[in-house]
């Protein structure tokens, strides 16, 4: 078989960095490459101290007097200890800030490849501060108190009179030899600087450094106070384990304890993502547990039934979680059944039987595999299911949530009218039972009917604790989820040596060995994946390759608790933010009732791509969190995303056929299970090549600007005085808009005396009223900007006597006009003489069609100004140059110079520029509008209905979170062809499929161990290309910022279950 090796598993320049890295990882944070003697030296002498400590204390101290001896030794080293720290921070003060600041870079750098290190002597201060480095004032105080601690725990259980009984001298030596190691890695940390570790659950924890003294203190503990042989084979193997990654940080055990009593094996509880909601959960079971176990009353039980189902109830993550929660009216549905089932508590059921709420369960048991079978696309993954193409989808997807509502109060009275509740281990087993049927009542309808035929078949003579209802569906209940999760392992690990065996983009050169070394280790390799099942371990894939490792167990969050979502500042980023509240609410029937089951799912439509990741699953909603995929079309991520489109694809192409049809990839990690509509944006591009460049088009534009930039002027009310230049000569050519040369007219300095207002009155008289008409009909709404000046305009221009308040540059004016006091209007000097825009508004400005839009006489002079002021800033004589006013890129002219001086009338004139190119498109594709009133209808729907500009505009990504109905584009795409994209927000089928939660969980491993303890970030490295089968590439993007790379990340969104 022919293999590819082009992408490295880890680059040449890392290796010696990584087998430093690995020294340090064994001997506990040593350093002894790239390091000075004295460093080394010190380092070694540091790292042999508790060693020497335990020989000397068990050499002079006797049986008798070992606690008391030991103290003083250990309290001395604490004080010790504590003294170095606050010593290194008084030197390091009395040093130049400059060199305390390399110094502390230095520090910080140490774990770099290229770091180097210069040390003055062996009493100075860079060797002082690297063997001791900077630490906060608390664990100045408490690492020394570990070490101390530590050390005398340590003194007493390896001291031989604390052995257990039995042991002889070799076996003595060999474990206090081996256990003084394993002390010295973990408490070398604690003086100098820590290990770099290979289990890292949070990279920023505070407390990582304590993870090695953490079990020190655990094991020796135990051993002091339970000398058993065991403890001591983990406590000499502890040097062993801690370089293998298998043990978690201090913070990701409590978290996942936590979530293994609530959830796994204890009280069948959907795991939370907050480890304090998680401990609260865990104090109010145990005590509803000790409260029914300190009373004998069987009454007492209600009590645990109540307390069970306020476990089931998801825990809000905010105030209106918390009001969704409190409205959803299947939280009241069932309150019925929980006061029918207490009230059962107190009847005595010695002679009601519940055979036939058995009979009952085994028909509701088949009833929902019977469903399981038929919801999916494909029927055991081979079939198609020719039942969807008969029957919509919500219609299929109803009788699930009826059929749990029928199972919970049948499950419960079925327990309920056992006989066997005053039973020390049945009673054990009610809260998992109950949780259970409350989150999951199909996998307690299944463990159900396993207890009934296991009752029918054992009968009432052969009864006992083990063979009661509580206890079989506990253990059946169990059973099943670790046997869905062993089933899912083993499918992914025969997915993934499948393809490195099969595929030649896989496939390295060493195959022949992994291969071998997998057929020789598979009895130990499903051992070891059954186990994993049980405790809810992870597995490693090492760099993805089917080599399996053990790996740290983690909570059902996986990551570290992030209470805020994270966004891209990409365009791409206000998609997600627009689909992914709107998909959250469509997936309720997906979720409802899946207990702790639920897998990963992965939805799309079109190029959208969203990982929903579930976190909790409560009695009346779920907690999920959505992550984005990128858009851009890389070469991995396009090849992943055809596979994607291929597997949703073969359902709906087998929806075409009649009859059944196979599954063309049953064995994917992605099986598609359903469609759902969501309202999202759909994406059009078009080529507009021969549309755009025709000129015609160019024709219309030119047509088309005029009449909007009227339009536009007239409904936002901007409104001005226009002051006009002295007479230049026009010449006309084939220069801007309208062909005119606008670049022979002089160009002077512009003035503005003010921004623009709003007007809020329109009406007024015409242009031959006298000034006090003038003033009565106009007035003037307030402006969103401020200014200074007086300087005030009313209408159209009054020709006046100069001395009537004349201003600053009533010399260059051709006109004097009327300033009211105490209004103030802006004033305008535009590039133009009033000559030349007289002759120029013949072909640019439309007074009928003016009059049309609603507009006064008054301001029909400042319109008629800015039009042919704007179109003399704009060009459309040909395709490019009409791209480029498109993009807001003037052409420079002395009106586009004044333009840009003006950033309100710029953003109206490119905003109508536009607006006319997509009539004008729209009128060339399509065909003519019939007349001005519809021509007008347009205009009135573009600037109600759509967003026309670039994509890159802060107004494109504005407009998606807004909901805007339709969103337009002009580009010059890469193959240098006229191209529009169009954004139509609609209802979309949206494709959703679920994953393999191992596969997911397995590759998110492998990334966290090679970023975070190989450091091998490389962008073309072998784990981080495309594998269609297993979506590697894909699922790396989805991890947690910063290891992966969404561009959206949602908080968690609280589902309800309505």
């Amino acid at each position: 078989m022919e293999s590819s090796d082009s992408c490295p598993l880890i680059n040449d320049y890392k290796q010696k960095f990584l087998i430093s890295r690995l020294v340090q990882t064994i001997f506990g944070g040593v350093r002894l490459s790239n390091v000075p003697k004295t460093i080394a030296f010190s380092q070694l002498l540091l790292f042999i101290t508790p060693l020497l400590l335990l020989v000397i204390i068990n050499i002079s101290v006797d049986e008798d007097s070992q606690f008391y001896a030991t103290i003083p030794v250990c309290l001395l080293v604490l004080l010790l200890l504590i003294f170095v720290n606050f010593a290194r921070d008084f030197v390091g003060r009395r040093k130049h800030k400059e060199v305390h600041k390399n110094v502390k870079r230095t520090v910080k750098s140490m774990l770099e490849e290229e770091d180097s290190i210069e040390i003055n002597g062996f009493f100075s201060h860079e060797h002082f501060t690297f063997l001791v480095p900077q630490k906060s004032h608390i664990f100045k105080i408490l690492d020394p108190v570990l070490y101390g601690g530590i050390l005398f725990l340590g003194a007493i259980c390896l001291h031989k009179s604390h052995m257990p009984e039995g042991t002889s001298s070799s076996d003595y030596y060999a474990v206090f030899i081996l256990s003084s190691i394993s002390l010295c890695t973990g408490l070398f940390g604690l003086v100098s600087n820590p290990a770099p570790e290979v289990a890292i659950f949070n990279s920023n924890s505070p407390i990582s450094h304590l993870y090695r003294p953490f079990y020190l203190a655990l094991l020796t503990g135990i051993a002091v106070g339970l000398p058993a042989l065991p403890t001591y084979i983990l406590l000499s193997c502890l040097f062993i384990i801690f370089p293998l990654g298998i043990l978690p940080s201090p913070e990701c055990l409590f978290h996942w304890v936590l979530e293994v009593l609530l959830s796994w094996p204890g009280f069948g509880s959907s795991p939370h993502p907050s480890a304090l909601i998680c401990c609260l959960r865990a104090v109010l079971a145990y005590a509803a547990l000790s409260v029914v176990y300190s009373q004998e009353n069987f009454s007492v039980i209600a009590v645990l039934l109540i307390s069970f189902f306020f476990m089931a109830l998801p825990v809000p993550m905010s105030v209106n979680d918390a009001v969704v929660l409190l409205k959803s009216w299947k939280l009241w549905v069932h309150l019925p059944v929980l006061v029918i089932a207490c009230g059962l508590t107190f009847v005595p059921t010695e002679n009601i039987s519940n055979d036939g709420l058995g009979y009952a369960i085994i028909v509701l048991a088949c009833l929902m595999f019977l469903l399981s079978l038929l919801s999916p696309k494909f029927i055991l993954r081979l079939f198609y299911n020719t039942l969807i193409e008969n029957l919509p989808p919500k219609r299929l997807r109803y009788p699930y949530p009826i059929l749990c509502w029928i199972s919970r109060p049948i499950l419960f009275f079925y327990v309920l009218l056992s006989e066997s509740l005053d039973k020390d281990i049945p009673a054990m087993c009610l809260p998992f039972v109950f949780t259970r049927i409350w989150l999951d009542p199909r996998t307690s309808c299944h463990a159900g009917l396993i207890a009934v035929i296991v009752g029918m078949t054992v009968g009432d003579e052969s009864y006992s604790e083990f063979t009661s209802i509580p206890f079989l569906m506990a253990v059946s209940g169990f059973g099943l989820a670790v046997l869905g999760e062993f089933c899912d392992k083993i499918e992914f690990y025969l997915r993934l040596h499948g393809d490195f065996l099969f595929l030649k983009k896989q496939r390295r050169s060493s195959w022949i060995i992994i291969t071998l070394v997998n057929i020789l280790c598979f009895p130990l390799t499903i051992s070891f994946l059954l186990l994993s099942s049980l405790i809810r371990c992870e597995i490693l894939p090492i760099f993805t390759l089917p080599i399996l490792l053990p790996s740290f167990p983690r909570p059902h969050n996986f990551w570290p608790w992030h209470r805020s979502g994270h966004t891209s500042s990409s365009p791409d980023g206000a998609y997600y933010r627009n689909f992914g509240p709107k998909l959250a609410a469509a997936l309720t029937p997906l979720l409802e009732g899946r207990g702790y089951s639920t897998k990963p799912l992965l939805c799309r439509v079109e190029n959208l791509m969203v990982l929903v990741q579930p976190l909790t699953n409560g009695l009346a909603a779920s907690g999920i969190v959505l992550r984005g995929l990128e858009l851009k079309e890389t070469s991995c991520h396009t090849e992943e995303a055809n596979v994607v489109k291929e597997v949703f694809e073969g359902a709906r192409s087998a929806t075409e056929k009649k009859g059944s049809s196979m599954n063309s990839k049953p064995f994917h990690i992605l099986q598609p299970v359903a469609q759902i509509n969501v309202e999202t944006y759909s994406d059009a591009r078009n080529v507009l090549t021969g549309v755009l460049d025709s000129p015609a088009c160019l024709t219309k534009i030119g047509d088309y600007f005029g009449k909007v930039l009227s339009y536009t002027l007239v409904e936002e009310g901007l409104t001005g005085k226009i002051e006009y230049e002295e007479s230049t000569t026009l010449k006309t050519g084939g220069g801007g808009g309208g062909g005119f040369d606008f670049s022979a007219i002089s160009r002077t300095s512009p003035a503005v005396v003010a921004p623009p207002p709003r007007v809020s009155s329109t009406q007024g008289p015409s242009s031959t009223a006298n000034v006090g008409d003038l003033i009565d009909d106009f007035s003037f709404a307030s402006s969103e900007e401020s200014w200074d000046g007086t300087v005030t305009i009313v209408g159209n221009p009054v020709a006046v006597s100069a001395a009537v308040a004349p201003s600053d540059h009533s010399s260059e004016k051709s006109q004097v006009y009327i300033q009211p006091s105490g209004d103030n209007v802006p004033v305008y000097k535009i590039p133009l003489s009033a000559g030349e825009v007289e002759k120029l508004s013949k072909n640019g400005f439309s007074e009928e069609f003016y009059s049309r839009c609603g507009g006064s006489k008054e301001i029909k002079e400042w319109v008629r100004g800015i039009t042919v002021c704007a179109r003399g800033a704009v060009n459309h004589t040909s395709a490019h140059q009409a791209l480029k006013s498109f993009q807001g890129d003037l052409e420079w002219s002395k009106c586009s110079e004044w333009v840009k001086e003006h950033p309100e009338i710029r953003r109206v004139i490119v905003t109508s520029f536009r607006h006319a190119v997509k009539l004008a498109v729209d009128e060339v594709v399509y065909g003519e509008a019939e007349n001005t009133e519809e021509v007008m209808e347009n205009m009135r729907e573009l600037r109600r209905d759509w967003f026309i500009g670039r994509e890159e505009d802060k107004g494109w990504s504005e407009s998606v979170l807004a909901g805007k109905k339709y969103l337009f584009s002009l580009y010059l795409n890469d193959e240098s062809v006229y191209s529009s994209r169009t954004l139509t927000l609609q209802l979309l089928p949206v494709d959703v499929g679920e994953l393999n939660r191992t596969a997911v969980r397995a590759l998110w491993t492998s990334l966290s161990f090679e970023l975070y303890y190989l450091t091998n970030d490389d962008e073309e490295r072998y784990s981080i290309q495309a594998h269609p089968n297993i979506l590697r590439n894909l699922l790396v993007q989805s991890a947690d910022v910063p290891l992966g790379y969404p561009i959206y990340q949602s908080p968690v969104i609280m589902v309800p279950h309505l």
